[in-house]
Protein backbone atom coordinates (compact mmCIF):
# COMPACT_ATOMS: atom_id res chain seq x y z
CA UNK A 1 0.00 0.00 0.00
CA UNK A 2 3.07 2.58 0.96
CA UNK A 3 4.52 1.86 -2.38
CA UNK A 4 1.02 2.21 -4.30
CA UNK A 5 0.84 5.65 -2.62
CA UNK A 6 4.13 6.08 -3.98
CA UNK A 7 3.35 5.35 -7.72
CA UNK A 8 0.42 7.36 -7.56
CA UNK A 9 2.31 10.56 -6.85
CA UNK A 10 5.13 9.91 -9.09
CA UNK A 11 2.97 9.44 -12.20
CA UNK A 12 0.91 12.39 -11.22
CA UNK A 13 4.06 14.68 -10.69
CA UNK A 14 5.22 13.28 -14.31
CA UNK A 15 2.05 12.99 -16.34
CA UNK A 16 2.42 16.60 -17.52
CA UNK A 17 6.40 16.07 -18.39
CA UNK A 18 4.69 13.10 -20.57
CA UNK A 19 1.87 14.67 -22.10
CA UNK A 20 4.20 17.70 -22.67
CA UNK A 21 6.64 15.40 -24.48
CA UNK A 22 4.01 15.12 -27.39
CA UNK A 23 3.25 17.92 -28.27
CA UNK A 24 6.93 18.94 -29.54
CA UNK A 25 7.10 18.65 -33.52
CA UNK A 26 10.88 18.75 -35.26
CA UNK A 27 10.36 22.21 -35.19
CA UNK A 28 10.32 22.63 -31.64
CA UNK A 29 13.23 22.88 -29.49
CA UNK A 30 14.23 22.27 -25.93
CA UNK A 31 13.29 25.84 -24.46
CA UNK A 32 9.80 24.84 -24.54
CA UNK A 33 10.28 22.65 -21.52
CA UNK A 34 13.25 24.60 -19.98
CA UNK A 35 11.57 27.88 -20.17
CA UNK A 36 9.14 27.60 -17.03
CA UNK A 37 11.83 26.16 -15.18
CA UNK A 38 14.12 28.79 -16.08
CA UNK A 39 11.24 31.63 -15.29
CA UNK A 40 10.46 29.89 -11.90
CA UNK A 41 14.55 29.97 -11.15
CA UNK A 42 14.71 33.75 -11.91
CA UNK A 43 11.29 34.58 -9.92
CA UNK A 44 12.95 32.76 -6.93
CA UNK A 45 16.37 33.93 -6.67
CA UNK A 46 15.96 37.81 -5.39
CA UNK A 47 12.83 36.06 -2.54
CA UNK A 48 15.39 33.76 -1.29
CA UNK A 49 17.99 35.93 -1.03
CA UNK A 50 15.79 37.93 0.78
CA UNK A 51 14.17 35.62 2.49
CA UNK A 52 18.24 35.00 4.13
CA UNK A 53 18.66 38.22 4.66
CA UNK A 54 15.51 38.61 6.91
CA UNK A 55 16.39 35.18 8.53
CA UNK A 56 19.57 36.95 9.56
CA UNK A 57 18.18 40.04 10.92
CA UNK A 58 15.89 38.24 12.75
CA UNK A 59 18.68 36.62 14.24
CA UNK A 60 20.57 39.53 14.97
CA UNK A 61 17.33 41.14 16.91
CA UNK A 62 16.96 37.74 18.95
CA UNK A 63 20.52 38.30 19.82
CA UNK A 64 20.38 41.77 20.98
CA UNK A 65 17.15 41.80 22.80
CA UNK A 66 18.69 38.51 24.61
CA UNK A 67 19.40 40.88 27.67
CA UNK A 68 21.86 38.31 28.77
CA UNK A 69 20.23 35.05 28.72
CA UNK A 70 22.32 32.81 27.07
CA UNK A 71 19.93 30.17 25.63
CA UNK A 72 18.26 32.86 23.56
CA UNK A 73 21.77 34.43 23.04
CA UNK A 74 23.03 30.90 21.33
CA UNK A 75 19.59 30.57 19.51
CA UNK A 76 19.90 34.26 17.93
CA UNK A 77 23.67 33.32 17.16
CA UNK A 78 22.46 29.94 15.68
CA UNK A 79 19.73 31.81 13.42
CA UNK A 80 22.51 34.02 12.09
CA UNK A 81 24.65 31.82 11.88
CA UNK A 82 22.39 29.90 9.39
CA UNK A 83 21.63 33.42 7.15
CA UNK A 84 25.03 34.14 6.76
CA UNK A 85 25.51 30.17 5.44
CA UNK A 86 22.48 30.83 3.25
CA UNK A 87 23.47 34.11 1.90
CA UNK A 88 27.24 32.76 1.38
CA UNK A 89 25.90 29.47 -0.82
CA UNK A 90 23.34 31.63 -2.81
CA UNK A 91 26.03 33.94 -3.47
CA UNK A 92 28.67 31.99 -4.27
CA UNK A 93 26.24 29.98 -6.64
CA UNK A 94 25.47 33.26 -8.62
CA UNK A 95 29.39 34.12 -9.07
CA UNK A 96 30.26 31.07 -9.86
CA UNK A 97 28.12 30.69 -12.93
CA UNK A 98 28.70 33.95 -13.53
CA UNK A 99 32.17 33.00 -13.53
CA UNK A 100 31.36 29.85 -15.84
CA UNK A 101 29.41 31.75 -18.48
CA UNK A 102 32.14 34.12 -18.69
CA UNK A 103 34.90 31.57 -19.02
CA UNK A 104 32.51 29.90 -21.96
CA UNK A 105 31.45 33.04 -23.30
CA UNK A 106 27.84 32.43 -22.31
CA UNK A 107 25.73 35.99 -21.89
CA UNK A 108 24.54 36.38 -18.60
CA UNK A 109 20.76 37.20 -18.80
CA UNK A 110 20.43 36.79 -22.69
CA UNK A 111 18.41 34.33 -24.16
CA UNK A 112 19.49 32.57 -26.94
CA UNK A 113 18.45 32.80 -30.42
CA UNK A 114 15.58 30.44 -31.36
CA UNK A 115 16.98 30.61 -34.87
CA UNK A 116 20.08 28.73 -34.00
CA UNK A 117 18.87 26.16 -31.81
CA UNK A 118 16.30 24.77 -34.80
CA UNK A 119 17.30 22.24 -37.98
CA UNK A 120 17.50 23.68 -41.44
Amino acid sequence: MKYLKRIVIAVGVLSPIAALAQTLTETADISQITDPFSDLVIALVPILMTAALLFFIWGLIMYIRSAGDPEKASEGKSIMIYGVIALFVMSAIWGLTGFIGGVFGIDQGVAPDPNLLRPH
